[in-house]
């Protein structure tokens, strides 16, 4: 049995080295759904008949993922723009670390190892979700049209 619970946040980012138009800052309305699995329901208790609450799922998705990149823009820590961006020199992300955030007078910035492409956020997020949640899968919609697909 698989159940899946989604949350919507809006974030800008950009992919530097990308010979088209994601070179340059743009935002998506990102859609991101997170699938948990069960080989059996929930025998007793408040869960009882679930494979987990959904609400479970979403408090998991909301502090992981909501709460620390909506309504932020969202780089590659060594982005030359990130750097103007924030008004500061930036180091290295330290090796424990998968991203950072930046507040600068211009607002939050999410800085990370990797280019934000929608499969790096998708390995991201599930790595940052499978802490609290026995998460299976993971979808992160770009656009209605594109996605990426991270089962770990």
């Amino acid at each position: 049995m698989k159940i899946t619970r989604s949350i919507e946040i809006d974030a800008g980012h950009r992919i530097p080295e990308h010979g088209n138009k994601c070179r340059n800052l743009h935002g998506h309305r990102y859609v991101i759904l997170a699938q948990v699995a069960a080989d059996e329901l929930q025998t007793q208790g408040s869960e009882r008949g679930m494979v987990v609450d959904f609400a479970r799922i979403k408090d998991a998705m909301m502090a992981n993922i909501h709460d620390r990149f909506d309504h932020r823009m969202i780089l590659r820590w060594d982005d030359p723009i990130a750097a103007t961006l924030v008004g500061l020199e930036i180091p290295p992300i330290p090796s424990s670390l998968s991203h950072q955030t930046y507040v600068a007078p211009g607002g939050e910035f999410c800085l990370l190892r990797e280019s934000p492409t929608v499969e790096y956020l998708a390995q991201l997020w599930f790595q940052m979700l499978k802490n609290d949640i026995d998460i299976c899968s993971i979808r992160v919609y770009e656009t209605p049209n594109c996605y990426a697909d991270y089962d770990g």
